[in-house]
C-alpha cells in the first residue's frame, strides 16, 4: 500500500495532473487518500497483467509468423507478393500494416528481428476476414490447436479476431499508463488465457501458475465503476 505521507500530498502536482487524478478522485467520492489508494493499486494490477499479456502477445504473434512461413516462404518479411497482399490502413484508420513491415524489414537483419519489432496491430491485421483464404483456410486449426473444431475456420478466425482486438486494447491501455481499474479484470484475465490456450493449452496452465494478477483482484479498493 502507498505511505500517504504529508510530504507526497504536497508533492502530488509534480507526479501525477489534475486530470489523471480527477479520474480516480470521482471513482472514490473526492476522497484523496482513497483515490491514492486507488492509483496504487491501480499501478501493481496493471504491472501484473504484463505477465499473461507477454506470454499471450508472443505465443499470437509466433503462430501467425509460423503461418507466413508456411503460406509466402521463410523469408516472408521480404515477399514482395506478401507485402503487396496488405492493406495499407487498417486496425485504426491510421495503422499500415504494409509501411510498418517494409520500415521494419528494410533494417532488419533477421525474420526473429523482424518478427520482435512489428508492432502488436500488424499481427491483429493478418487474423482479419481479408486474410482467410490465402492464411487460415487450411492452417487456422493447426496453429492455434487449442480452438474448437466443431466450429468452422472461418468462425474461428472471427472469434479469434475479436479475442486479439481487446486483448490489444487492454495492453495498449496499460502500456499508455491509463486507469484498468473500472474494467472487469477477471473477464479481461479470462480473454488473455483463452487467446494463450488457443496457440497452447500448455502455455495457458503456466500462465495459470505464474500470474499474480488474480490475489490482487481479491484485494481490489472499493471505488465506483464507471
Amino acid at each position: 500500500m502507498i505511505d500517504q505521507t504529508p510530504e507526497l500530498r504536497e508533492n502530488l502536482p509534480q507526479l501525477l495532473s489534475a486530470a489523471r487524478l480527477s479520474t480516480y478522485l470521482e471513482a472514490c467520492g473526492h476522497d484523496l487518500s482513497g483515490a491514492l489508494a486507488l492509483y496504487d493499486w491501480n499501478m501493481h494490477v496493471s504491472a501484473a497483467f504484463m505477465v499473461p499479456l507477454h506470454l499471450a502477445e508472443i505465443a499470437f504473434r509466433n503462430a501467425v509468423a509460423d503461418v507466413l512461413a508456411k503460406v509466402h516462404g521463410s523469408s516472408w518479411p521480404w515477399s514482395s507478393g506478401f507485402q503487396s497482399s496488405l492493406q495499407d490502413r487498417g486496425v485504426t484508420g491510421r495503422y499500415s500494416a504494409k509501411s510498418d513491415l517494409q520500415r521494419v524489414s528494410a533494417k532488419a537483419g533477421s525474420v526473429s528481428q523482424v518478427t520482435t519489432e512489428l508492432k502488436f496491430a500488424f499481427w491483429e491485421m493478418l487474423v482479419s476476414t481479408s486474410q482467410y483464404q490465402r492464411l487460415w483456410q487450411n492452417h487456422l486449426h493447426l496453429s492455434f490447436s487449442g480452438m474448437k473444431r466443431d466450429l468452422p475456420a472461418r468462425d474461428c478466425l472471427k472469434l479469434l479476431q475479436a479475442t486479439v482486438r481487446h486483448v490489444r486494447h487492454l495492453r495498449n491501455r496499460i502500456a499508455h499508463h491509463e486507469p484498468i481499474f473500472y474494467r472487469d479484470l477477471q473477464a479481461d484475465l479470462e480473454w488473455v488465457r483463452v487467446l494463450l490456450e488457443w496457440r497452447s493449452p500448455a502455455g495457458a496452465r503456466w500462465m495459470q501458475t505464474t500470474e499474480t494478477v488474480t490475489p490482487l483482484l481479491q484485494r481490489a479498493p472499493r471505488h465506483s465503476r464507471k
